[in-house]
């Protein structure tokens, strides 16, 4: 019969002030550890700690592309149902509305996705650095 084997874990105390344990807390929460003790035992046994970087740049190019895709979504879906209108329509006057409205469609297209490229040159250039 094997011997049981004793418990070889122990527990270690000591105090940190506020806002060092605040400051613990805050750089736990980023990484991947579960828990504040396995990142303390990580930290006091000198074992890697896996860190998960933020990148704001890139979210705030991805903010910025999905609003834009809406609001060319919007467009394209305006533009589809004022062709479908001129279509369905056999007046010549209608027509002449519709290309009117299709101008402004169009210009308001062109600005949007110069917005796009815009936010991506600036994006590219932070990346750049």
């Amino acid at each position: 019969m094997k011997e049981p084997v004793p418990n070889q874990s122990r527990t270690v105390y000591f105090q940190v002030e506020i806002s060092q344990y605040e400051l613990l807390k805050d750089r736990c929460s980023r990484t991947t550890c579960r828990s504040l003790a396995e990142y303390l035992r990580k930290l006091i046994l000198s074992e890697p700690v896996t860190v998960n970087h933020r990148n704001a740049s890139l979210e705030d190019l991805i903010t910025e592309l999905s609003l834009t895709r809406r609001q060319l979504s919007d467009a394209i879906q305006i533009f589809e149902q004022s062709a479908q209108k001129v279509s369905a329509s056999p007046h010549q006057q209608l027509t002449a509305v519709w290309l009117n409205e299709h101008e402004k469609d169009r210009a308001r297209i062109v600005v949007l996705i110069d917005q796009v490229y815009q936010h991506c040159k600036k994006t590219a250039l932070v990346w750049l650095q």
